[in-house]
């Protein structure tokens, strides 16, 4: 009997004074990114200066500090060449323009993938990855 009479107790208490239970409040933080990478030349040449020119934009609705990565891939998916930009911060809405030079060898033959990868600072998440954002055809 006693324990009746507690729970009366408790919910008249909560209903009584005009509380309600409300739904828990939930996380709104958006961290998410696009990227593009122009290739200049367009027909790149095996040991001759390949630019690109890389555009990543934040989708974010908060400041995010991130590290991006330039990677262009062999057919096996082997990095040939990588760069790391740390500690970028992007604002709501940022976009991030760069311009990066590239000396491929002179004996590569065969298509390259060009990958771009966002990844949070304090956690490591990768926040944005493509490995299909460009082509290099070194194949003529």
């Amino acid at each position: 009997m006693r324990q009746w009479g507690l729970s009366i107790v408790c919910v008249a208490t909560l209903f009584g004074c005009g509380g309600h239970i409300g739904a828990l409040p939930t996380d709104n933080a958006v961290k998410a990114f696009e990227a593009s990478v122009a290739v200049m030349p367009a027909q790149p040449v095996a040991g001759q200066r390949v630019t690109f020119d890389i555009e990543v934009v934040s989708d974010s609705n908060l400041p995010v500090l991130a590290d991006v990565e330039l990677r262009v891939l062999d057919e096996q998916s082997k990095p040939t060449y990588q760069q790391l930009w740390r500690d970028v911060v992007f604002n709501p809405a940022d976009t991030w323009n760069l311009t990066e030079g590239y000396l491929p060898d002179t004996n590569l033959r065969a298509e390259h993938k060009v990958e771009i990868t966002v990844r949070e600072k304090s956690s490591g998440v990768v926040l944005f990855r493509d490995a299909a954002l460009a082509t290099l055809d070194f194949n003529h």
